[in-house]
């Protein structure tokens, strides 16, 4: 979890919301944050801030915690909190002059997006980041659940994973979503202490 707020009462007129920002990574930060009460925008229990010097600074709920938000997004990890980032600056490049957000509750989908686009023409993008294993059943099934709330949808997977010989369910993931018209992104994966770079289009506007 990349966003968390300041108020924990779930009516507030002003959630007061905060993305960690990867270049910000300083001690003055770090200390800012840590004397700060954080909590879940969708639950609003308590989370707690991890800003390791070797991870992407994140929020993690408490041991026990029995949120939506891990029904209804992607399992954490390393590899996909930088992905959702690198998604984010592509979709920045791709769409010039749109609102690009990280981490989007979207309760009438009951999804978090990892990153939500919507255009200069008001049309809304969800971005799926799909790193863990998934079934064609569950794929299908997130895909519908956001085109019947409005939204479209473009998946980004990792390419050394989707196209290992032993995967032998992407071909039937990447042929539904091509005959529906849905964008597909393969991400070529390069890994740093805090970055996954999209290799198709890069970081440069």
């Amino acid at each position: 979890m990349l966003t968390a707020k300041r108020i924990p009462e779930p009516n507030s007129t002003t959630e007061d919301a905060f993305t960690f920002d990867q270049k910000d990574r300083t001690d003055q930060n770090k200390t800012k944050i840590r004397d700060t009460s954080w909590f879940c925008r969708l639950c609003h229990q308590p989370v707690h801030p991890y800003m390791g010097e070797h991870q992407i600074w994140h929020f993690k709920h408490k041991p026990g915690s029995d949120c939506a938000w891990f029904a209804w997004s992607e399992p954490e990890s390393f590899a996909h909190l930088s992905l959702k980032h690198s998604a984010a600056s592509a979709m920045q490049h791709i769409y010039k002059n749109a609102k690009v957000e990280l981490e989007v509750i979207l309760r009438d989908a009951k999804r978090i997006a990892d990153v939500l686009v919507t255009t200069t023409d008001n049309d809304l993008i969800a971005v799926e980041c799909q790193l863990s294993s998934i079934t064609q059943e569950e794929l299908e099934m997130r895909t519908i659940a956001y085109e019947r709330s409005g939204y479209d949808v473009i998946w980004v997977f990792e390419s050394r994973r989707m196209q290992a010989q032993n995967n032998k369910l992407f071909p039937g993931f990447y042929e539904w979503l091509q005959q529906r018209g849905n964008v597909v992104i393969l991400a070529e994966t390069t890994y740093t202490d805090i970055t996954v770079d999209l290799g198709v289009f890069g970081h440069d506007a």
